[in-house]
């Protein structure tokens, strides 16, 4: 790690930012501070706060915390109603611990199991509560995302040509050991290159979720009647750049983020209906349904193909051997409730796993993220973390209608591209593990626009009748 250049680079980041929140007001400044901090800080993966979670999500979410007390504003800083869909992100760190707790879990502390979520989650979901507030803040989030994405661009051009490098280049390490070419068009046809992965913590799955995600938030923009830019070309163009982005990262999930987010657009813009945005929202517990009924099964890889890293269905059927392995293991330990917590006793690390002699070696990463909830919260904590999620966004959903909403346009698709963008996310559990700050942070915003809007009013309002009025009508004012 080339540490001289990696403090630096922090140090000009947390500059900007502070000049930034003195500049400008607080959701334009944190949403740039989210979403820089996201596509832009270096990963010093061996100087983190934890196996887990490293100092970028920490100096990004504090960072944010800060700019709350040093940021200009024309109103008062205010503390947000709470409202019922809030409970459960609190309940999922309430979760977390008493896993931890109750393994009695050697050499990680409840308290920093709890700092990590902390970090990872809960803080930067009250940053999107207390921030984002109106519809149209949404319409400053999107583009700065579009933006960032539009940025990336060229850089993402030069890893295809010339390897996932840039981050061991500048930074001193590479975020991933063995890198391979990959043909163009999902795996199989086209020319071969390189995946890039930029500076995301995970790997090239994380780049291309982004991308896809910053075309899907721009073509809503544009269909809500707006986007990115002032001019419809430069919108078009955009579009289109993002587009050809998704397409050479090489990634299944990007080209999956793009094509749906892409369809539910259409059912949303032209066909006006939300049906499908809420079986978006029934997509993870029905497969986890299926896969822990073993309605579903493993398929099998016939020959040498379930040792084989490059054969073309070894992705999908390694996560799905994950899932049926360590299922049974949570199972045959009893720990079905709050999880065997953050280490197994007598493994190296609570990622290792034995599984069936298939000739694959020992299980050393689980790639699912509800796999991994489940190892170590049990099936309380991925629940809890399932209903963290979804609760915010169907309360945002109910509010977010195109008929009689008297909402600008623009600013009602700027909020579903970004509902959009969470629930692709939530769903990517099924397969990836990619946890980020900035979805966290919009999540916060969709439950904070949902609150006004469901919430009953405490009271009736006050009637006052002149006086002049009563006595017109008989009625004269006594005496005090």
């Amino acid at each position: 790690m080339n540490w001289p250049v990696v403090i630096g680079v922090f140090a000009a980041w947390f500059a900007l930012m502070a000049w930034m929140a003195r500049k400008t007001d607080r959701v334009a400044a944190m949403s740039l501070l989210m979403t820089s901090g996201y596509v832009l800080l270096p990963v010093p993966v061996n100087l983190a706060i934890s196996a887990v979670f490293g100092l970028k999500a920490a100096a990004v979410t504090l960072t944010g915390a800060a700019m709350l007390l040093i940021g200009k504003s024309d109103s008062p800083l205010r503390w947000p109603p709470i409202r019922w869909w809030d409970v459960f992100m609190p309940a999922w760190l309430v979760v977390e611990v008493a896993a931890e707790i109750s393994n009695h879990r050697p050499g990680r502390s409840a308290a920093v199991v709890g700092a990590e979520f902390f970090i990872q989650w809960l803080l930067p979901y009250l940053l999107g509560r207390i921030i984002l507030r109106r519809a149209a803040d949404f319409v400053v989030l999107a583009r700065m995302v579009v933006w960032a994405g539009l940025l990336l661009t060229p850089l993402a051009l030069y890893e295809t040509l010339f390897g996932p490098y840039l981050h061991r280049t500048l930074y001193g390490i590479a975020l991933i050991s063995s890198v391979a070419k990959y043909p163009l068009i999902l795996n199989h046809w086209g020319p071969s290159n390189y995946r890039p992965m930029l500076f995301f913590e995970g790997s090239h799955l994380a780049s291309s979720f982004y991308f896809g995600a910053a075309a899907v938030v721009q073509a809503f923009l544009m269909s809500g009647g707006g986007g990115a830019f002032v001019r419809r070309k430069w919108n078009v163009l955009t579009l289109l750049v993002l587009i050809a982005t998704v397409i050479d990262s090489r990634a299944f999930l990007g080209s999956a983020v793009l094509l749906s987010g892409l369809f539910l657009l259409l059912s949303v813009a032209v066909i006006r209906t939300r049906i499908l945005l809420i079986l978006m929202l029934l997509v993870l517990p029905v497969y986890v349904g299926l896969r822990a009924s073993g309605i579903v099964a493993t398929p099998e890889l016939t020959g040498s193909g379930h040792a084989d890293f490059f054969h073309k269905d070894y992705s999908l059927w390694f996560r799905m051997y994950q899932e049926e392995v360590i299922m049974q293991t949570v199972k045959d330990r009893h720990a079905s409730i709050l999880g065997l917590g953050s280490t197994i006793p007598g493994y190296q690390d609570w990622r290792q796993f034995t599984g069936p002699k298939t000739g694959l070696p020992d299980i050393f990463w689980i790639d699912s993220l509800w796999v991994w909830l489940v190892v170590r919260t049990g099936w309380l904590g991925l629940s809890m973390a399932y209903l963290a999620v979804a609760a915010p966004l169907t309360a945002a959903l109910w509010i977010l209608r195109l008929k009689r909403n008297p909402t600008p346009r623009v600013e009602i698709f700027a909020c579903l591209a970004m509902w959009l963008v969470v629930v692709l996310d939530l769903n990517d559990w099924i397969m990836n593990s990619h946890q980020s700050t900035l979805w966290a942070f919009a999540l916060g915003g969709l439950a904070g626009i949902a609150a006004p809007g469901i919430a009953m009013p405490k009271a009736l309002p006050k009637i006052e009748i002149p006086p002049k009025r009563l006595a017109n009508v008989g009625f004269r004012r006594l005496p005090s």
